[in-house]
């Protein structure tokens, strides 16, 4: 007992300090933790040191589990048409690429789904094991207690990193570029997801240690106050809650923020409803002045400009997370009754991504949606079941208390989750390892709080024994079930991931030697040994097996990575350029073309479609996947002209498969040139004046690109006619006047030339350049 207890402590401390749980390793302490906790517990059981009790909801938890497994289980194909017809057109490509049949799965991608098997089996474990060990007042006090000292900690620790460290988590951790680290997160919504669970709870054990006073004057009443045993504990959990909240604030998570001030008004509300002593509502509003006096000492600037940010330039309330969700309702919409698999939306998602860039999306930065996708309506209507009867049998076992311990824990408790249930609307907290686990641990203990006797009866708890030496030994059977299945997919997960790791960055070339190769697939088949369901080991035992000219291994390598991961784009364009190799047409444009369907926004896939279009003589094709390419990202502008020269592409054909965009037309320009062909380089960059005046935004660099490229061959014609289009189109940059009253001066044209300096000061009256060159005028002609 005392061991599963000591999980317990563990657990709701290490995880958010192991950077929120999100790494394997982390992951794999944690799943280990919870399973060794319910080992000791079900040992107590079986040698009858303990009873266990009823745990409210925990069918519709099994229900959930079982529905996962489900999605993992192949079926037959007429099956999973029946029940997901989208999942089955993926899985259908992927075996009619290798000419095969076979039993496929609801999920598009088995391992993440396995992997979030056991992140949902280990919460609910930790819920079940909450509820069983913290069942007497002593451990429910002592747990709070502890979380209010930890919590004050963790935010005055927080706060001191924020101001001074830079992208450093937990004081010596270098996050990745773009962070906005917050403590241990590198992320700082996901620590004020953490913050905003803990900051009811210490508000609520604040309110129970309240010094109690009668009626009396105000200075009496301080020193009453001070007087009492209470009074040093009250002051220091209002000195933890002060930090909690106020590191929320600070960390400028909006969403935190917002869920926090309307979880506030959540336990205001049970406040009333339960009829507490008036001076808790003064007590509340002193929380609130403490907080904005608080935050006026570190600054309401940052916040509110935080909070501006969004708006966009025409002051249109907008955010990149409306795209995100945009899409995600087009998946919804084809896997809406099973969804896509646990695990899946950062494999589903590409292929209905909208938004142009390179960022893989791994959440769809709001949990509910995500359910959707992941888990289709059913997953989502048991998951609400749960929230449901948790709730309900939860708030009427809490509306019959009357002990203050047990009511301000559940309100503190309750109050946390519906915090985090707000800010999942805009983020994915509960994706985060440790954030999930502490909200299975808030509904755990407010099911204790919501139960536990306080006042010394028979039993410690209200909630009901499982009598029967058959319960019993269920209860126990399937506990150790999950342990030993627990211990099994960490060796699995675990041992894949260490192997893995040895060759994920290698590249493998022609330069690679045969001992390389060999090791390569050797510790390759040892990680697919460990986990079945990797699908990148198979990948890259099918590259080495290329190298070293076994084809039909790599081909079956191949076959079993695509079964693994159907989506994965980078697999199908690896296969699809061996099966070129090899002469099998038919497989190759298979393979690109769901490439590029399942990563549209890539140009890389757009790019190697385009090029062997090419080489089998299917030029418009071709032409229309390269200009694609160049739409999609224009650094590829240089790759695709001389793919296009390549392939013996004319001039005109050329020019319609380059878009009218500044960066292809210009690197096109600057090659006709290098090859002689001058006067077709110089028609572009006078067609690039007009391309320039069409854009909304045009670039002052690209107006100076095309006046110096005409410069540089002395047209001085076409030289000003590109800086009087650049003034006309950007009137508010000076420089453009300042070049064309030059040029004007050379050709002695000098009431021009006075004329754009004259207007260069207008636009920059500081500007020194002009009015030197005015001052210089004028003494030209004073001296004249």
């Amino acid at each position: 007992m005392k061991t599963a207890r000591f999980s317990i402590f563990f657990l709701i401390f290490f995880t958010p300090l192991a950077f929120g749980t999100k790494a394997p390793w982390s992951y794999g302490i944690m799943e280990g933790m919870i399973g060794a906790g319910l080992f000791f517990f079900a040992l107590a059981v079986i040698k009858n040191q303990v009873q266990t009790i009823e745990v409210p909801a925990l069918v519709p938890l099994l229900i959930f589990l079982v529905y996962i497994l489900f999605q993992v289980v192949p079926l037959p194909p007429g099956v999973v048409k029946f029940l997901s017809p989208h999942a089955y057109a993926i899985h259908s490509r992927a075996y009619e690429l290798f000419d095969a049949q076979g039993w496929m799965t609801l999920s598009i991608h088995p391992q993440s789904t396995v992997f979030q098997f056991f992140r949902y089996a280990s919460y609910t474990a930790f819920y079940l094991l909450t509820i069983q060990v913290l069942k007497e007042k002593g451990a429910l006090q002592s747990i709070a207690l502890s979380i209010a000292a930890y919590g004050g900690l963790l935010a005055l620790s927080s706060i001191l990193q924020l101001y001074l460290t830079e992208d450093m988590a937990l004081w010596f951790w270098y996050t990745p570029e773009n962070s906005m680290v917050m403590g241990p997160y590198s992320n700082h919504n996901h620590y004020a997801g953490l913050m905003e669970m803990i900051f009811p709870l210490v508000l609520g054990l604040f309110f129970f240690y309240r010094p109690r006073i009668g009626e009396t004057s105000f200075i009496r009443g301080i020193i009453e106050i001070l007087n009492q045993e209470k009074a040093n504990i009250h002051i220091l959990i209002g000195a933890s809650a002060l930090l909690v909240i106020v590191s929320i604030f600070v960390s400028l998570s909006r969403g935190a923020i917002i869920s926090t001030c309307l979880a506030l008004s959540v336990f205001s509300f049970l406040l009333v409803r339960r009829k507490t002593n008036r001076r808790n509502s003064l007590l509340i509003i002193g929380v609130i002045m403490a907080v904005a006096l608080a935050m006026g000492w570190f600054g309401w600037d940052q916040v509110f400009e935080r909070f501006a940010k969004m708006k966009n330039p025409e002051g249109v309330l907008y955010n990149t997370r409306l795209e995100f969700w945009k899409d995600s309702f087009q998946i919804i919409k084809d896997f809406f009754l099973t969804g896509a698999g646990f695990g899946g939306f950062v494999h589903i998602y590409p292929p209905y991504k909208s938004l142009i860039d390179n960022r893989v999306l791994n959440y769809a930065h709001n949990d509910y949606i995500q359910l959707l996708v992941e888990g289709g309506i059913i997953g989502f209507s048991i998951i609400a079941v749960f929230m449901a009867v948790f709730f309900f049998k939860s708030f009427k076992a809490f509306s019959k208390r009357r002990d203050a311990l047990c009511v301000y824990l559940y309100m503190g408790s309750i109050t946390g989750m519906v915090s985090i249930l707000f800010h999942s609307f805009t983020d994915f907290n509960l994706h985060i390892g440790a954030n999930g686990l502490w909200f299975a641990f808030l509904a755990g203990l407010a099911v204790s709080a919501a139960n536990t006797n306080i006042r010394g009866q028979h039993s410690p708890t209200r909630l009901v024994s499982v009598e029967g030496i058959f319960n019993r030994r269920v209860f126990t059977g399937v506990s150790m079930g999950f342990v030993v299945a627990v211990a099994l997919f960490l060796v699995s997960h675990l041992g894949g991931a260490f192997y893995l790791a040895h060759i994920k960055d290698k590249e493998i070339t022609s330069q690679t030697s045969e001992a390389e190769l060999d090791a390569i697939q050797s510790i390759a088949r040892t990680a697919s040994a460990f986990d079945p369901l990797l699908s990148p080991s198979r990948y890259f035992e099918a590259v080495a097996a290329i190298r070293k000219n076994n084809m039909d291994q790599a081909e079956l390598l191949f076959r079993t990575a695509i079964h693994l991961a159907p989506l994965n784009s980078w697999y199908l364009m690896r296969f699809g350029r061996f099966a070129a190799r090899n002469g099998q047409a038919e497989k190759a444009e298979t393979a690109f073309s769901l490439a590029v369907q399942y990563r549209p926004t890539l140009p890389a896939y757009t790019l190697q479609y385009g090029t062997w279009l090419l080489s089998t003589d299917r030029i418009d094709q071709g032409l229309a996947l390269l200009k694609t390419t160049l739409e999609l990202d224009d650094e590829y502008s240089d790759t695709v002209i001389r793919t296009l020269l390549v392939a013996n592409v004319d001039h005109e054909r050329i020019l319609t498969a380059i878009p009218r965009a500044p960066g292809p037309m210009f690197a096109y320009a600057d090659f006709l040139y290098t090859v002689g062909r001058q006067s077709q380089g110089q028609e572009i960059y006078r067609e690039m004046l007009a391309i320039l005046g069409e854009l909304d935004n045009p670039k002052i660099s690209n107006y100076w690109r095309v006046y110096r490229f005409f410069i540089r061959q002395k047209n001085i014609k076409d030289a000003m006619a590109a800086l009087e289009k650049a003034e006309t189109a950007i009137p508010g940059y000076p420089e453009f006047k300042i070049e064309l009253g030059d040029l004007y001066r050379r050709q002695g044209i000098l009431f021009k030339a006075r004329e754009k300096y004259e207007q260069a000061l207008y636009v920059d009256p500081n500007n020194k350049k002009a009015r030197q060159r005015l001052e210089k005028m004028d003494s030209q002609s004073t001296e004249g």
